[in-house]
């Protein structure tokens, strides 16, 4: 065959490779944007200390899982520390390196979440480092949280690991790794403080 035959063919098949190769490239490209736009909404709703906010960037089915945990049982509100009265009785186990908190659903993480709210104040979220995974609909964030308590500052650093949904605009399960061995020292203090402060007002 000719090249003067081959010339059209070529041209056809380079040119279909090429637009394939532009517009998957486009598509990634629009991809990770909108995850990183959603993951970034993430961010900023922590960082506003709103529930609504926190609460709207979830799909009705997202689970939270606070990491590392010693149980994979989807657990209600109670079994968390809490540190609106009433008071529980519950404290993470002691030197285990794990946070023990099962996953929680939208409704256990919400009263979990409200139950801490009141005591943290100047709520700051820093992401040092984020990934985006468009075919999978992941992002991962190396971030680091900074806040003011009655008993002094709380700071601590994170691993989360986000999962989308296929519109990649709200979160269906997300996946929080963070320094339970200072957790597990601070969150007991703070809830005996609060412990006493009800006291006192008995």
């Amino acid at each position: 065959m000719s090249d003067i035959f081959l010339q059209p063919f070529f041209s056809t098949v380079f040119s279909t490779v090429s637009l394939f190769v532009t517009n998957n490239l486009k598509l990634t490209t629009a991809s990770m944007a909108t995850l990183s736009a959603t993951a970034l909404k993430v961010i900023e709703a922590y960082s506003s200390w709103d529930i609504k906010q926190i609460m709207d960037v979830r799909a009705p089915e997202c689970i939270q899982e606070m990491c590392p945990s010693t149980s994979s049982t989807i657990a209600s509100p109670h079994h968390y520390i809490t540190l609106s009265p009433p008071l529980t009785a519950f404290s993470p186990p002691p030197h285990t390196g794990t946070l023990g908190i099962a996953p929680m659903d939208n409704t256990a993480f919400e009263a979990w979440q409200k139950s801490i709210m009141h005591a943290f104040r100047n709520v700051e979220i820093k992401i040092l480092e984020m990934i985006e995974d468009p075919e999978s609909n992941k992002v991962a964030m190396w971030a680091k949280s900074s806040a003011e308590t009655d008993i002094g500052p709380y700071t601590n650093e994170y691993m989360i690991v986000l999962h989308m949904n296929k519109e990649k605009t709200k979160i269906v399960r997300l996946r929080e790794f963070a320094d339970s061995a200072y957790a597990n020292e601070f969150f007991p203090r703070l809830k005996k403080h609060f412990a006493e402060k009800q006291g006192a007002k008995n």
